[in-house]
């Protein structure tokens, strides 16, 4: 079985990118890399790992958890985690992004299309899609992605971390997603929304 762990970015108003990236890899690959990885966070005394955190105290901001650190320490925790990710075996990157001008240049038919609607023959809309939501065009197309490296009779689980403005209709649309016919989709598993603190590997 294949797990991929991702997370979305960018999906606030005035955002110029919206995007949603992670790593997908088999069970066993991910439990070595989350072993790995939570190593470094507790040599650190640290307890989740969020890139934005940890940029916005490396440029001067008073972050909590890394009061006190010099740039030196810094770098030391950012390289060792890196390399982790540098030396997982079979561990994948995936991403896709939205670049919002060009979003924002489409109609709400095609916004919508791309979020999920469905259309009857005469183009009249039959469900809504999500058109006031892009990161789930990028959703699609990861999960796509991913689905190609599913071999035929296994299933990929995607985990996504918790977020209350993407997961009502992520697992709507996921659902949606595994009922077709089409492409490698059948091999869809389960969709979960994980804290993660308990998932250090992966969102965050």
């Amino acid at each position: 079985m294949l797990r991929a762990y991702l997370d979305e970015s960018g999906i606030h108003a005035d955002s110029r990118w919206c995007v949603i990236a992670g790593y997908f890899g088999s069970e066993n690959k991910w439990n070595k890399f989350d072993a790995r990885w939570r190593s470094v966070l507790d040599s650190f005394g640290i307890e989740e790992f969020h890139a934005q955190r940890f940029w916005s105290a490396y440029e001067g901001s008073n972050i909590s958890e890394y009061n006190g650190w010099d740039q030196g320490r810094a770098t030391n925790f950012i390289g060792n985690l890196l390399n982790v990710v540098r030396d997982s075996n079979r561990i994948f990157p995936v991403s896709c992004s939205v670049y919002m001008d060009e979003w924002h240049r489409l109609s709400e038919d095609e916004k919508a299309y791309l979020t999920g609607a469905s259309f009857d023959v005469a183009g009249r809309r039959l469900t809504s899609g999500a058109p006031n939501k892009p990161y789930f065009l990028p959703f699609l197309t990861v999960i796509r992605t991913v689905m190609e490296y599913c071999q035929p009779g296994h299933t990929t689980d995607f985990s996504f971390d918790e977020s209350r403005h993407f997961s009502g209709y992520a697992s709507q649309y996921f659902k949606e997603i595994k009922a077709w016919k089409i492409g490698n989709f059948s091999g869809l598993g389960q969709i979960s929304f994980v804290d993660s603190k308990k998932h250090p590997g992966g969102c965050g």
